[in-house]
């Protein structure tokens, strides 16, 4: 097994000398109330299950001073969910409507209305691309799957543009029907 495979690394590392560690929690593990951590790492949180397993780690980090939260995540569905609320909250402090310096948004999105396949558009949210990770050619065939699939396109808008969809998986209507 080599070190990338998921199920068989680490999911936890001690650096003894200063009596800490960096450990995995599941998203599916369950919550880990009465723990205290000094930063706490949500990654994809649009498709977490709830609000439990959150609450946990955001009130053991308020337990102590100078602790961090980093969240990151492509977009999701639906609003009914947690990731939406940080989404919105985190444009809100983008756009100054809301005065927060403890949060520091970093937004890499599309605007819905603009041009899916405009490769331009493509590297403005994906600033990673210039230097080839994600993949330029996975884009492009993704993006040709996507002219014949719906499907294939509300995937490629939501997990390659940052773009917000409605709840359904996919819509009833094509409305973008060439």
């Amino acid at each position: 097994m080599g070190i990338y495979d998921a199920h068989n690394v680490a999911k936890k590392l001690i650096y003894r000398k200063e009596q800490s560690y960096l450990e995995v929690i599941s998203g599916d593990g369950g919550p880990r109330h009465g723990r205290t951590p000094g930063f706490v790492l949500a990654d994809e949180s649009q498709i977490w299950k709830g609000r439990y397993l959150w609450e946990a780690p955001t009130n053991g980090l308020e337990k102590i001073d100078d602790s961090l939260l980093v969240v990151a995540s492509t977009a999701g569905r639906g609003q009914e969910n947690l990731a939406w609320d940080f989404f919105e909250d985190a444009r809100k402090v983008a756009r100054g409507k809301v005065d927060d310096p403890s949060i520091l948004p970093i937004l890499f999105e599309a605007d819905r209305r603009e041009d899916w396949e405009d490769e331009d558009l493509w590297h403005r949210v994906n600033p990673g691309l210039q230097h080839g990770y994600p993949s330029l050619a996975g884009f492009r065939r993704h993006a040709k799957r996507s002219q014949r699939s719906v499907g294939d396109r509300q995937s490629f808008r939501q997990l390659k543009l940052n773009i917000w969809l409605d709840a359904s998986t996919e819509p009833l209507v094509d409305m973008d029907k060439r």
